[in-house]
C-alpha cells in the first residue's frame, strides 16, 4: 500500500485516528482528513490538537458528517473501531470502489515483525499483556497494541522481522477486515456480546473466526477446546490448530489437571510442566484458562517452557480486570471495569471468595442479564444498579425474586451507596457486566474514577 502522494479520510478522531493521521502525514500523503461527528474540543486535547496541527497537509472536519465530496476524492477511508460499516460514507465509499479498512488491517500491511492476534469475548487483555511479557521475557523485541489501548499504527515502523507484535483485536477492529494474517491467532472464547453492533449472535461469532481466515498452513491457530462456538474456529481456517483446556488432557496446546492443580504445555502427546495453580498471582478459574491459552500462543512461537512458567507465574494481572484498590474498615474495594458483559462479571463474581457488594449497569448493548443470577444469588450479599441498564436490570432481579439491591443515578452515588452497605469481611465490586459509554468515554476512565474515589474520599 503506498501512503505517499495519496489522500484519505480518517473516520473516528479516538486513539486509533489521530494515530492514524499521524502515521499518514509523516509518510508523505498529499491530504489527510480527520472527521468526526463530535466537535473538535470534545475529540482532541491539546498535545493532540498541536502534534496534529504540525503538519500542512491535515485537515480537520470536526462536528458533522464527511462531505459527499470529502469521500469521493479520498483514495482510501480509514476507519476507528467506534465506526459502523453502516454508515453513509463508508456506504459511498464502498459503492465507488473507494478503499476502506480498519486501522489495525492497514498498520497491518506495513508491519515486517509477524504478528500474533488475540480476539474473544472475555480475556483478551489479561491474555495479551500476559502473552506480551512472555514474548519480551525471551528476549524478543515486542510491542504490545491493539484493543488493549496502544494503536497498532503507532508502533508499526519500530520492528524488524526478528521481532513480534502482539495484538489484542476487537470484533469492530475484525469486522472489515479481508488482509489480516498473523502469525499465531487465538479466539479465547465466544459468548453473546455486542450484538447491537452485529446485530445477531451468529454474525458476531462470524467476525470472531475472521482473525484466522487468511491464515496458511504454515500458521498457528490456538483454541479453547472447552467452548464449542471456539472449537468450530477450525472449520474456517488452513492453520494448524493447537487447544487449551482447563476441564480435560489435549494431545497438542496446554491444559490444566484439576487431579494435581498443574497447568502443562503438550506437543503430542508429550507434557511438560508450566507451574502449580497456586504458585499463580492472579485469582480464579477464568485466569488459569488465559494463562493457559498465553502459553499456548508462546509455545507455537517456540519459546521455552521454563520461560513460559516463569513469566505467568510472575505476572500480577492488568489493570481494571479484577485489580484490588484498598481495603477500608475492613472491605476490599475491587475495580474490574473491564467486566463489560455477563460473561466476565459472572468470572470475576466466581474468582470472589468473600460476599459481594456488586456495581452493576452502564451502557446498554442489547445484552440480557439472566444468566447472571446465579451468580448473584450465590455471591452477592447487595446490588448496586446504575447506568442506562438500570430498568432491565431490576426487572431481571425481581423476575427472581431477589430484593437485595439499591438503584442510583450517578456512579459517586453508587460508591457511597456501596460503602454504606457493605460490612467488614465482605468485598465492593465494580463489574457492571456493561460498556461505559453512558456515562463515561472508556472503561478505563470509569475504574480510574473508582479508583480515585475509593482511594481519595472513602479513606
Amino acid at each position: 500500500m503506498e501512503v505517499k502522494g495519496k489522500k484519505f479520510l480518517v473516520i473516528g478522531a479516538a486513539r486509533t485516528g489521530i494515530a492514524a493521521v499521524e502515521y499518514l502525514a509523516g509518510h508523505g500523503a498529499e491530504k489527510v482528513i480527520l472527521s468526526d461527528n463530535k466537535a473538535e474540543e470534545a475529540c482532541l486535547d491539546k498535545a493532540a490538537r498541536e502534534a496534529l496541527q504540525c503538519y500542512d497537509n491535515v485537515l480537520f472536519a470536526f462536528g458533522r458528517a464527511p462531505l459527499e465530496r470529502e469521500v469521493l476524492t479520498s483514495d482510501m477511508l480509514i476507519l476507528s473501531p467506534s465506526v459502523k460499516p453502516s454508515v453513509p460514507a463508508v456506504q459511498l465509499a464502498k459503492q465507488n470502489n473507494i478503499k476502506v479498512m480498519t486501522e489495525i488491517e492497514f498498520a497491518f500491511l506495513f508491519a515486517k515483525a509477524p504478528v500474533i492476534a488475540i480476539t474473544g469475548t472475555n480475556g483478551k487483555t489479561t491474555t495479551t499483556s500476559l502473552t506480551g511479557e512472555i514474548f519480551k521475557a525471551a528476549g524478543i523485541e515486542t510491542r504490545v497494541a491493539g484493543n488493549i489501548g496502544y494503536p497498532f499504527i503507532a508502533c508499526v515502523d519500530e520492528l524488524d522481522e526478528q521481532g513480534a507484535f502482539v495484538l489484542e483485536i476487537s470484533s469492530y477492529q475484525l469486522e472489515l477486515c479481508t488482509l489480516l494474517r498473523p502469525k499465531v491467532a487465538t479466539i479465547t472464547n465466544i459468548t453473546p456480546d455486542h450484538i447491537d453492533r452485529h446485530g445477531t449472535f451468529e454474525e458476531y461469532t462470524n467476525v470472531k473466526y475472521k482473525v484466522a481466515g487468511n491464515q496458511h498452513e504454515s500458521d498457528t491457530l490456538v483454541l479453547n477446546d472447552d467452548d464449542e462456538l471456539t472449537r468450530q474456529a477450525k472449520k474456517h481456517t488452513k492453520a494448524k490448530c493447537v487447544y487449551f483446556s482447563t476441564e480435560h488432557k489435549v494431545h497438542n496446546g496446554g491444559y490444566y489437571n484439576k487431579e494435581d492443580g498443574n497447568l502443562y504445555i503438550v506437543r503430542d502427546g508429550k507434557e511438560v510442566l508450566l507451574l502449580n495453580r497456586r504458585e499463580m498471582k492472579m485469582p480464579g478459574m477464568h485466569n488459569v484458562a488465559n494463562a493457559l491459552c498465553a502459553a499456548v500462543c508462546a509455545y507455537a512461537f517456540h519459546i521455552a517452557p521454563s520461560v513460559i512458567g516463569d513469566t505467568i507465574r510472575n505476572f500480577k494481572g492488568v489493570e481494571h480486570r479484577i485489580e484490588y484498590v484498598a481495603t477500608i474498615d475492613g472491605v476490599d474495594y475491587i475495580n474490574d471495569s473491564k467486566g463489560t458483559n455477563t460473561d466476565a462479571t459472572s468470572m470475576a463474581l466466581k474468582a470472589m471468595e468473600k460476599p459481594v457488594v456488586l456495581l452493576l449497569g452502564g451502557y446498554d448493548k442489547d445484552s440480557q442479564f439472566d444468566d447472571l443470577i446465579e451468580y448473584i444469588k450465590e455471591k452477592t450479599s447487595h446490588i448496586i444498579v446504575l447506568g442506562a441498564t438500570k430498568e432491565k436490570i431490576v426487572a431481571m432481579l425481581d423476575k427472581y425474586g431477589y430484593a437485595s439491591y439499591t438503584v442510583v443515578e450517578r456512579f459517586d452515588d453508587a460508591i457511597a451507596a456501596a460503602k454504606k452497605v457493605a460490612r467488614p469481611g465482605e468485598v465492593v465490586l465494580l463489574s457492571p457486566a456493561c460498556a461505559s459509554w453512558d456515562m463515561f468515554s472508556s472503561f478505563e476512565e470509569r475504574g480510574d474514577l473508582f479508583k480515585k474515589i475509593v482511594n481519595e474520599e472513602l479513606k
